[in-house]
């Protein structure tokens, strides 16, 4: 269904403001961008509920709690709005810490790139968050183009 430019500007705002909140490693006003029984996906991996969202940020480094990556940044470069969802893309600054989905830590410093797709429901937050994250720069082995 085609949204008017101010629920454009809204949903676009909520998006802004779920990213400032990520990289302030806000994890309630992290969570307070999302509905209630919102989902997600990162790398095809399912993330169902709020204590699901709320790990996979920590995971990632989003939050003052311990995850597997630390003083994650992240840096929007694009984004794309159509009428039923905001892509962003961007990059991943931040801290390989602790083990990654079976990658052990290196300690690097790391840049990854994402994109990542969101998805409104009627009450004007987000319904889901899908990330496609390229995590090469986390296995120690990684040598691009080499």
């Amino acid at each position: 269904m085609p949204i008017d430019e101010t629920e454009r500007k809204r949903r676009r705002d909520l998006v802004h403001a779920h990213m400032a909140a990520e990289n302030a490693h806000d994890l309630e006003a992290i969570l307070a961008t999302f509905s209630a029984g919102a989902s997600g996906l990162l790398n095809q991996l399912p993330i169902a509920g709020d204590e699901a969202i709320r790990q996979a940020h920590v995971l990632l480094g989003l939050s003052s709690a311990p995850g597997a990556l630390l003083g994650t940044r992240i840096v929007p470069e694009r984004e794309h709005i159509s009428d039923d969802e905001i892509i962003v893309e961007g990059r991943v600054f931040t801290q390989h810490v602790g083990p990654f989905f079976g990658l052990a830590p290196t300690n690097a410093q790391v840049e990854l790139f994402y994109t990542a797709v969101y998805r409104f429901d009627a009450d004007g937050k987000l319904a889901s968050e899908h990330v496609k994250m390229d995590l090469g720069p986390l296995d120690a082995r990684w040598k691009p183009f080499a």
